[in-house]
């Protein structure tokens, strides 16, 4: 771990990005640990969430922009920060959104994404039938009738929102982590998401007994170790 005691004048900056439902306060556990191994960490609300403003949630499409702009203000603050993101579940769609975005500063020197989405269609399909037991042959018009009102309320077009897509376009180092009893988020995405990634710079990390978003508090050690690892080596390489 970083000496959390020069925190204070460090360039290393963590964004923990929570979960759908969730709040900045779900994320407490992880910015507690980031801070105690010497990093600044922000907090966003995402999109609908608690304090954020707009009224539809973002699916990580609309969010992907807020966290460039989150980025954007820690560089206009400190030029030479370096920052990671963290992100879990819709956090972490949001993250791997991100990452691929033409825009992404070069200060943005990591990213860790623990139980994201493939995409939005096959996430509300695979809802569809293990949760909600819809009829297989109902499914595509409720999806079509749910993306009809995406677009008209909610500004964007569910079928285009893919981690996979803009994972394609990632560069810089990336990390997967993934619950292998989760049933919100088949774990079989962690494996995708890992090699739709063209990072050069990549690994993956699977907690077998872990449920959605739960790896961290399911096998602690493995899943701090292993993020630790990653951050302080992508930390020391751009330094």
């Amino acid at each position: 771990m970083f000496d959390a005691d020069s925190a204070l004048g460090s360039h290393n900056y963590v964004i923990c990005c929570h979960g759908f439902g969730s709040s900045p306060e779900g994320m407490a556990s992880h910015a507690y640990h980031h801070a105690q191994s010497g990093f600044h960490v922000l907090l966003p609300a995402l999109r609908a969430h608690q304090p954020s403003e707009g009224r539809y949630v973002g699916l990580g499409w609309l969010d992907k922009r807020d966290l460039i702009r989150w980025i954007d203000m820690i560089i206009a603050t400190d030029s030479c920060a370096r920052i990671i993101l963290h992100g879990i579940s819709l956090g972490a769609a949001g993250v791997m959104m991100c990452v691929g975005e033409d825009d992404l500063p070069e200060n943005v020197v990591g990213a860790i994404e623990d139980s994201g989405f493939c995409s939005a269609a096959e996430q509300f399909t695979h809802l569809a039938k293990e949760n909600y037991h819809i009829p297989s042959l109902l499914i595509p018009p409720v999806l079509s009738r749910i993306n009809s009102l995406a677009k008209r309320y909610a500004g964007y077009d569910i079928t285009q929102i893919s981690s996979l897509d803009s994972l394609r376009r990632a560069r810089i180092p990336m990390l997967f982590i993934h619950g292998g009893k989760d049933l919100l988020v088949p774990a079989s995405c962690a494996d995708r998401c890992y090699e739709a990634c063209s990072s050069p710079d990549k690994q993956k990390l699977i907690i077998p007994d872990a449920e959605h978003g739960m790896a961290a508090l399911a096998v602690p050690g493995a899943y701090w170790f292993t993020v630790d690892r990653f951050m302080r080596r992508v930390i020391e390489q751009y330094s």
